[in-house]
């Protein structure tokens, strides 16, 4: 039998929101991406808690919880990661990250070595990695979110971006989840001119938890950065899934899922 329990702590100034579900070891903690909350997880979640506490919060600014600022950083974010492991005591547990909740996760982990026992993450976006990469994403974003927010709002850039980074995942997603993404619009072009992950290759280097490094095939320009993330990384996996780009959690659920409970299996 799992319990459910979703709670607020204070972080820095920031009332953050906190689902915690399931039992069993090791517990894992989920770091969403960009514009999402704890709700981009329930799906995995579902399919985990039978076998371990699984813990999903909305990053700071995110749908139910409040900004506490103007700081949206992967390193403030980081902060709040460290800080959240540390308030609800969690011992030593697994990060699941996807895009820039992985860079999130990668940057807790090096600031607090002793924090988790293991991570999966799907594609973070480290452009260290491929100078390349950003100019493209950047001239697509260009391209297609600017002249949909100038045409239709706000609450059209993430439709647009989304189409950009992880093609035909909007159309997978039900209307309630579409509006979610829309509510945190704003905070699409303030993650965006953030200032960026300064994570180099010699500090992912002194990474040494065991780490399983997840992409979509059909990725747009993130795979090769993912496998790159890997191969620095002196305990880490690259793992590709066939049938998915950047949003691997989602459109190979059952795959990911799969990874996750062999992934926290081998770190028991």
């Amino acid at each position: 039998m799992t319990t459910s329990n979703a709670m607020q702590i204070e972080i820095d100034g920031a009332t953050i929101h906190v689902e915690r579900t399931g039992r069993g070891e090791p517990k894992l903690v989920f770091v969403h991406g960009m514009c999402g909350g704890a709700w981009v997880w329930n799906d995995q979640v579902s399919r985990l808690r039978a076998q371990h506490e699984c813990v999903a919060y909305d990053r700071r600014g995110h749908t139910r919880s409040s900004a506490g600022g103007s700081d949206h950083s992967s390193a403030r974010h980081a902060g709040d990661l460290v800080e959240l492991v540390a308030e609800l005591e969690l011992d030593r547990p697994v990060l699941v990250g996807s895009s820039s909740g992985a860079v999130i996760a990668l940057e807790a982990m090096f600031r607090s070595p002793g924090l988790a026992r293991g991570a999966v993450l799907s594609e973070p976006p480290l452009f260290c990695f491929d100078s390349q990469v950003w100019p493209r994403l950047e001239a697509r974003f260009d391209a297609d979110v600017v002249p949909a927010v100038e045409r239709d709002g706000m609450p059209a850039a993430t439709e647009a971006f989304l189409g950009v980074v992880a093609p035909g995942l909007w159309e997978q997603l039900d209307e309630q989840r579409r509006q979610r993404y829309r509510d945190n619009a704003e905070l699409l072009f303030a993650s965006l001119s953030a200032s960026p992950s300064h994570l180099t290759a010699a500090e992912l280097a002194r990474i040494t938890v065991p780490t399983r490094v997840v992409a979509g095939r059909h990725s747009m320009a993130l795979r090769d950065v993912a496998r790159a993330v890997a191969d620095t990384m002196p305990n880490a996996e690259y793992v590709e899934f066939a049938d998915a780009n950047h949003a691997t959690y989602v459109q190979a659920p059952a795959e990911f899922a799969a990874t996750v409970e062999s992934f926290a299996a081998s770190v028991r």
